[in-house]
């Protein structure tokens, strides 16, 4: 059995109706892994006897006519800076090398309240900072389709881990194009969620106002099946919406411009009141529930081409293009023409605001991260340096050994634009420049219902040159950290090979809470490729 071969709904039916026992499913998983691991690198940490022992009480939950969830026995696996408890949370860093999670972050919650099984912590970037898992502690992971090339990243391991056929989804994250990238460069598709719609409690910060948690799937349907699960307001953080992405969905963002913000301030104790938490997650349960059945209704519809492109009407940003290779160019042009067949209406715009923002993302995201990892210190939590004098000594030790080398370049970075000196002409001038793309593409969706755009311009590139040369993998993000910057939605999905029978994907950006929108658009582009 190939889980590749089905989609989680039909696996799900079929472990229900028992064609499949989910401890047969499991085994098959883990054994892909171990015959799969040596050669990709694509886990931290794996947790074969947990994940057996819950195929065991699901297989007997059937047998005896219980009620099950959606994602009953669904493989998953989990980026290693998204909390679960009990297991290890490294976020790719020496720092964190034994740091085991107190609690579960709330999609991870979400997944487990649907009878998901999570079988590992999937490598990546260390705390999210690169674009090739090459800066991770453990090693880099290699890409599924030519193990001499990068995976992608930061959530490379996540990525190759759906592609090797060992799960069905992984969560990743996104700051500046993390799920995108690698699901483009693995031939797979990511959801980056609009900012706000799921929620990041129990995910290990790099930038704040840029990270959130996605899903990466062999599928559109797969990756909006999950997504719709783990879309729920969540009181624990406070940039969590209370907005449904597949209800209603035409009118989301004018009820997102138009609310209040009801949202509490998150916890800064990671040890909450259970029973709060419990009835938080049982009526965010049930209200999914009924969201769910319109969400599947509605994946039918899609099935039976009763949803139509015509009069969509679908941006090209200009200044995306002249980059590109000529296999991802040739990709884009045949997209272009492809939509217009079905009956959108596509047309070329200027942007030229986009030459400020790689500059914009990374003054912003270093600044962040450079607060972010200063809890590092070896006191609380973490690695902490075995030979020091004195206090400050031993600050400077611990961060020494425990971080690497990008993430130092990172936080000197964000350091440097936070200065006294360099505060006004750096980062206000940056957050300037944010209010300024955001209001850009605001615009752009006044008159177009979604945009177009390349993941990356070329395939994913060998091992070891982004290294090399830093400022040119900073550089590459252009097609990606926008859609950050600006807080929207964006789906990547695989649209064919390049001459070398790598993949190359496009993504598809929409107005703020308009994920249906692009998914409905990718799904029809997924089944006329």
């Amino acid at each position: 059995m190939n889980i590749k071969d089905m989609t989680i709904i039909e696996l799900v039916k079929k472990i229900k109706n028992r064609e499949y026992r989910v401890y047969d499913i499991i085994s098959e998983v883990f054994n892909t892994i171990e015959a799969n691991e040596s050669k990709y690198n694509q886990y931290i940490s794996l947790y074969k006897k947990e994940a057996m022992e819950k195929a065991r009480l699901l297989d007997k939950k059937i047998e005896n006519n219980e009620k099950v969830g959606r994602l009953v026995g669904i493989p998953i696996s989990i980026k290693d800076n998204i909390c679960v408890k009990g297991m290890k949370c490294t976020c790719g860093s020496r720092i964190l090398e034994n740091f085991v999670a107190p609690y579960n972050a709330d999609a991870v919650d979400a997944l487990l309240q649907e009878d998901a099984i999570i079988i590992g912590k999937t490598n990546m970037d260390e705390f999210g900072m690169g674009s090739t898992t090459e800066t991770s502690a453990y090693g880099e992971t290699r890409n599924f389709y030519d193990t001499d090339r990068v995976a992608g990243g930061s959530s490379g391991g996540s990525a190759v881990s759906v592609a090797a056929g060992e799960c069905m989804v992984s969560l990743g994250t996104d700051t500046g194009g993390s799920i995108r990238q690698p699901a483009a460069y693995n031939g797979l598709v990511g959801i980056k969620p609009t900012y706000g719609a799921v929620s990041r409690y129990g995910l290990v910060a790099y930038a704040s106002s840029f990270d959130v948690i996605g899903p990466i799937a062999n599928n559109v349907i797969d990756a909006a099946y999950v997504l719709e699960i783990i879309n729920r307001h969540d009181k624990k953080d406070s940039t969590s919406r209370e907005v449904k992405l597949f209800k209603d969905s035409n009118n989301q963002y004018n009820q997102y411009n138009n609310s209040s913000n009801n949202s509490n301030n998150s916890s800064n104790n990671s040890s909450n009141n259970s029973n709060n938490n419990n009835n938080n997650n049982n009526n965010n349960n049930n209200n999914n529930n009924g969201n769910n059945e319109i969400w599947l209704e509605h994946i039918e519809n899609i099935s039976d081409n009763n949803i139509s492109l015509k009069g969509k009407k679908i941006a090209i940003i200009d200044t995306y293009i002249e980059p590109l290779s000529d296999d991802v160019k040739r990709k884009m042009d045949m997209m272009c023409n492809k939509l217009t067949e079905l009956g959108a209406i596509v047309e070329n715009i200027s942007m030229d605001i986009i030459k400020y923002v790689v500059p914009t993302y990374y003054t912003l995201a270093c600044a962040e991260a450079s607060s972010n990892l200063s809890r590092y210190d070896g006191v609380k939590y973490g690695h902490r340096a075995s030979k020091y004098r004195d206090l400050n000594e031993m600050y400077k030790q611990t961060r020494t050994e425990g971080f690497g080398t990008e993430v130092k370049r990172r936080i000197m970075l964000g350091n440097y634009v936070l200065s006294k000196g360099y505060y006004e002409e750096y980062y206000l001038k940056a957050l300037k420049s944010k209010t300024a793309i955001v209001n850009k593409f605001k615009n752009v969706f006044e008159t177009y219902d979604a945009i177009l755009s390349p993941v990356t311009a070329n395939v994913a590139p060998k091992v070891g040159e982004s290294l090399e040369k830093p400022l040119r993998m900073y550089i590459s993000d252009v097609y990606t950290t926008a859609v950050n910057i600006a807080g929207l939605p964006a789906i990547a999905f695989p649209v064919g090979k390049s001459k070398e029978g790598m993949p190359i994907g496009l993504q598809l950006i929409g107005n703020h809470f308009c994920e249906k929108e692009i998914i409905d658009i990718a799904c029809i582009c997924e089944q006329n490729m």
